[in-house]
């Protein structure tokens, strides 16, 4: 609508009441002026608005009852909440329809239950049969069961001969077919929109207890009241089949990768971020023939999942603001670079880095001190002045030597400065205390670079990855920034993944004084060209390529 009303398709939108328009008053505001910008107005019957007339009375009614229909909104989506909790307390059934069964509804929603499909009930027999047959070397997986399913007249739901890989596992993984209900399968982020995302919860078949008796896991199934399509042992070999499936390694035969959601088994996908601040996922390039291993490359996720700004321009799609335009990077080129960072880290630059650490330890020591070059004692007396003021503010109040309004006013002024210093003063008693520890241990750091490392392979091994990167920041201009761990516990990089964009922490990724660098080199196109045709010996192709800067860093 906004797009037609941007091209002037009509003049006016009519609706009866606010919360027909937007129940959320952020938006209900910005849609006004942006349709105002568009010269459409808006006519809302309920309350007599005309937002090309808006009279400051009008102003302050709208938001007003905007505000009443967000919480109304609200307070729809707390009833929902409460009543799936109450679904989840006595057990109750929540499906509207499932493959395999039909529903008996009862009087009471809560006495539904479910009885087995005399067609489609064999049909989901026969999937974990051919997905879960006592003979390994006879088992199938999910395309070639979609493909003997259709070859063999087993209709969908729908009627059709249309089976696929996707609805061949939504069949294998859920647990009514055993005759149980799992809740929590979804959860909502956004009461407003209604947006919901899957909360990707595994079911638990029984309690877990550590070694002292202390429960750490509970089981999460309960059991229905309905005649079960496969026994529990069936359907738990059939998740154990899906999970050992999935934790194949990301360059198999065929060239399958684990879904990018997932944690991947390739450290280099785990450990790398965008600019933006969003992680890069390794994506399909090249299917693996004739011997050859499958070609991979890292994409921002926030360009997987929201597309490109081109893609969204070309597809009518609404524009997103600050959204990342990076490109994709051959895992050839981090190959080279992991190899190049790790031989300097762990080659005979020891006493070289040993130094740089301690110069960085040294520089910010001296650094190191409030932004308005006011110390701890200062903060404090100014402090105590401002409480004596204000006391004595309150003593002249009520000596009547001024009046109420002159007391509120300077009293509030008073207030604001006393909480201001209160906030300094905590600010830098925190900044003292870290500027008496240590940046660095020295000592822990002199014993990881004494680790072996092979630098003879095409790229540094996962294991090493894995324990000695904090993260890999890839900034425009082909320039990637390597934090490295040396502190000799492995980090779990999965603590750096965002939910969503902020300008703030994506300036704060492309700024080097945010990080400890210890040293900054460039690799030539020619090396990148003798490394991927000797190397890797892969097509070079010099589109793809410029010189690459690489920045490490230490955490």
């Amino acid at each position: 609508m906004l797009d037609a009303a941007k091209r002037h398709e009509f003049d006016i939108i009519i609706v009866q009441d606010i919360c027909r328009f937007a129940r959320n008053l952020k938006e209900l505001l910005i849609y006004i002026d942006t349709l105002k910008e568009y010269e459409v107005g808006v006519l809302i019957l309920d309350g007599q608005y005309w937002t090309f007339n808006l009279s400051e009375t009008d102003i302050i009614r709208i938001a007003v009852d905007g505000g009443m229909a967000q919480g109304e909104s609200m307070r729809t989506s707390k009833r929902v909440s409460n009543g799936i909790q109450s679904y989840r307390d006595r057990g109750q059934l929540v499906v509207s329809k499932l493959f395999g069964y039909i529903l008996i509804k009862a009087v009471e929603r809560k006495d539904n239950t479910l009885k087995i499909h005399p067609e489609n009930g064999l049909t989901v027999k026969k999937i974990f049969e051919l997905y879960t047959h006592p003979d390994a070397s006879k088992r199938m997986g999910s395309a070639r069961i979609a493909n003997y399913l259709n070859a063999n007249g087993y209709k969908t739901d729908a009627g059709d001969l249309n089976w696929t890989p996707s609805k061949i596992n939504r069949v294998l993984k859920n647990e009514k077919y055993m005759g149980y209900i799992m809740y929590g399968k979804f959860k909502v982020v956004d009461t407003m929109k209604k947006k919901k995302i899957a909360t990707k919860v595994k079911p638990i078949r029984e309690d877990i207890y550590d070694e002292e008796g202390n429960l750490t896991k509970k089981c999460n199934l309960i059991k229905g009241d309905w005649e079960p399509l496969v026994t529990e042992e069936v359907w738990w070999l059939a998740r154990k089949i899906q999970d050992g499936r999935a934790a194949e390694y990301i360059y198999s035969k065929r060239g399958n990768m684990v879904n990018g959601l997932r944690e991947s088994v390739d450290m280099i996908a785990n450990k790398s971020f965008c600019q933006c601040g969003y992680s890069r996922s390794p994506q399909y390039l090249h299917v693996a023939k004739d011997g050859k291993e499958a070609q991979f490359r890292y994409t921002c996720r926030w360009q997987i999942n929201a597309k490109t700004p081109q893609y969204r321009a070309d597809h009518k799609l609404q524009p997103i603001p600050n959204l990342c335009t990076l490109g994709a990077v051959s895992e050839m080129k981090l190959w080279l670079m992991s190899l190049k960072v790790f031989e300097y880290v762990f080659g005979d630059r020891k006493e070289d880095i040993l130094t740089t650490l301690k110069y960085i330890e040294e520089y910010k020591r001296q650094t190191a001190g409030s932004d308005d070059g006011k110390t701890l004692k200062d903060l404090q007396d100014e402090l105590e002045k401002v409480i004596s003021q204000i006391d004595k503010l309150y003593l002249e109040k009520l000596s009547d030597e001024i009046d109420a309004t002159m007391y509120e006013r300077l009293s509030k002024t008073l207030t604001e400065k006393q909480k201001v210093l209160e906030r300094g003063i905590q600010d830098r008693q925190q900044q003292e205390a870290r500027d008496t520890r240590q940046l660095f241990d020295l000592k822990a750091i002199s014993d990881r670079l004494d680790t072996y490392v092979d630098f003879t392979g095409k790229r540094v091994c996962n294991e090493m990855i894995d324990v000695f990167v904090e993260r890999i920041i890839y900034r425009e201009n082909d320039e990637f920034l390597w934090e490295m761990n040396l502190s000799g516990v492995t980090s779990d990089s999965r603590k750096y993944r965002i939910k969503e964009y902020s300008e703030e922490y994506s300036n704060y990724l492309k700024s080097d004084d945010n990080f400890h660098i210890i040293h900054k080199f460039l690799i030539s196109v020619e090396e990148c060209k003798e490394f991927v045709e000797t190397v890797c010996e892969r097509r070079f192709v010099p589109k793809f390529w410029k010189p690459i800067i690489v920045k490490i860093a230490v955490k």
